[in-house]
């Protein structure tokens, strides 16, 4: 028996739906909700008077009554990879050791004063 639904998503955007409560899934939902919606399942999180869906179980474990509402919020963290990603992530270029600054402090290279046309003249 098909119970309809209506899912508030963080997009700002409500959405009704028909979920069938004994034979589909919290991830058979969330497709549902992606092709309405958009918002892929990897960025879905459901709640349902305060408890998050979890994908793996029925829909039935958490007794959808006719007309009840869901909210969808976005799936904090980093979004996963993709299955059919096959190639590792190329390295990230190292930047260039910086050169050594140059030497100044206590002992730095003496130089002599000034010779009469104004330039001094580093001491050997």
């Amino acid at each position: 028996m098909s119970i309809a639904v209506k899912v508030k998503c963080f997009n700002g955007q409500s959405y009704d739906l028909s979920v069938e409560p004994e034979s589909e899934s919290v991830a058979d939902f969330q497709q549902k909700i992606s092709a309405a919606s958009g918002i892929t399942p990897e960025r879905q999180t459901i709640l349902y008077k305060g408890k998050v869906l979890d994908e793996g179980k029925p829909i039935s474990e958490y007794a959808f009554t006719e007309g009840v509402t869901v909210s969808v919020v976005r799936r904090v963290g980093k979004a996963p990879a993709t299955a059919s990603r096959s190639e590792p992530a190329p390295a990230k270029p190292s930047a260039p050791k910086p050169e050594p600054a140059a030497k100044t402090g206590a002992n730095p290279e003496p130089t002599a004063p000034p010779t009469g046309d104004g330039v001094p003249r580093s001491k050997k």
